[in-house]
């Protein structure tokens, strides 16, 4: 049997990132906007702590866990 091969994710462009930004509601927008400029990977979202934010030095430390 042959094997099925997964497709590749597709990128956003920029303009579609901006749509989907401006869709968002309100509560989900900084979740989304951390997610598509800091380039997190799923788990590192949900993984992430308010102690992983250093707003002074506009930081986001990510720990592999």
């Amino acid at each position: 049997m042959l094997k099925e091969v997964p497709n590749s994710p597709r990128l956003l462009e920029p303009e579609e990132v901006s749509q989907l930004i401006e869709a968002m509601p309100d509560h989900q927008r900084a979740m989304v906007v951390c997610v598509v400029y800091a380039g997190l990977r799923r788990g590192e979202l949900f993984y992430l702590r308010w102690r992983d934010i250093d707003l002074r030095s506009e930081e986001i430390h990510i720990a592999s866990r």
